[in-house]
């Protein structure tokens, strides 16, 4: 899935979208949240 976090990087210039952290850091690492249930939406999990 990297196409997808190369994607989401792009499209937030980096950073984390709540805090604005800069996700390139080596320190940082990037998680995709999820905003519906996951155990009643089994085909939008990634």
């Amino acid at each position: 899935m990297d196409w997808l976090k190369e994607s989401l990087l792009e499209l937030s210039y980096g950073k984390c979208a709540y805090c604005e952290c800069d996700l390139k850091e080596e320190a940082k690492y990037m998680e995709v949240e999820h905003f519906e249930d996951k155990a009643n939406n089994p085909n939008k999990v990634l």
